[in-house]
């Protein structure tokens, strides 16, 4: 990312990228494809070594869902890819005050976190909280790993700007995805019900034609009252299956 006397450059290059997130992410066939490469072209921008977006689950427990990472750097270990999250006092106060959260390696106290970024070659991790339908939290994180530099608050800023578009395009996937399968469940539910129904019917036109034979006969049965009544009843109800 630019600085200082290329502002202007700056400027119209994130509103480049904002403008090709728009439209790549707006294809939800291609948005898992896409969306890794809208971590990758922030990660870049941003001079970051790894980008991903983590889901946090009711059980306190997280899951990296996207990732990027630059070559020299590699992947986030196996291990970390899905773990427990910290829960720190500190931790808490800043997402609540700052609405983002900066751990740095020298500056963390913390044995567990210092664990977290020492095992993933990390000095620096910012992560940015997207709300979004499919979790009840998630976070894009920005990881510096070989480039370090301080993050300003104009750089973050950016990157909030950067990371509530990438929300927006998650939310409307995730929002999506989960309405086709509520579609195709009731697709399949009517399948089900349609075979039953006729079912229903055919086993209602056996017992017309059964009944009719048995009236021309003029066949005196105590039960005859009885089985119209019943007759009359399977009637209704396939009319009332139908009607629905």
């Amino acid at each position: 990312m630019q600085t200082g006397n290329d502002t202007c450059y700056t400027i119209d290059s994130f509103t480049e990228l904002l403008l090709h997130l728009n439209r790549s992410l707006s294809s939800y066939r291609h948005f898992p494809k896409n969306i890794k490469q809208a971590l990758k072209s922030a990660g870049m921008f941003t001079g970051h070594d790894r980008v991903h977006i983590l889901e946090i689950h009711d059980n306190m427990t997280y899951d990296i869902v996207y990732e990027w990472c630059a070559k020299e750097t590699g992947p986030t270990p196996d291990k970390w890819k899905h773990s427990g999250i910290f829960c720190h006092p500190t931790l808490e106060n800043q997402l609540c005050a700052q609405n983002y959260l900066l751990i740095r390696d020298e500056a963390s106290a913390d044995s567990d976190i210092r664990t977290l970024l020492k095992e993933q070659e990390c000095h620096q991790m910012l992560l940015l909280p997207l709300f979004e339908s499919g979790a009840h939290l998630a976070f894009i994180s920005f990881l510096q790993c070989q480039h370090v530099h301080d993050c300003s608050a104009e750089e973050i800023q950016t990157l909030c700007q950067l990371s509530s578009v990438i929300a927006t395009h998650l939310n409307n996937y995730t929002q999506t995805h989960r309405l086709l399968l509520h579609l195709k469940k009731y697709h399949e539910q009517n399948i089900s019900f349609l075979l039953q129904y006729n079912r229903l019917k055919n086993i209602r036109t056996a017992l017309a034609s059964v009944h009719h034979r048995i009236k021309k006969k003029k066949t005196a049965l105590p039960e005859w009252t009885e089985i119209e009544q019943h007759l009359s009843q399977l009637d209704k109800i396939c009319q009332s299956l139908i009607e629905k």
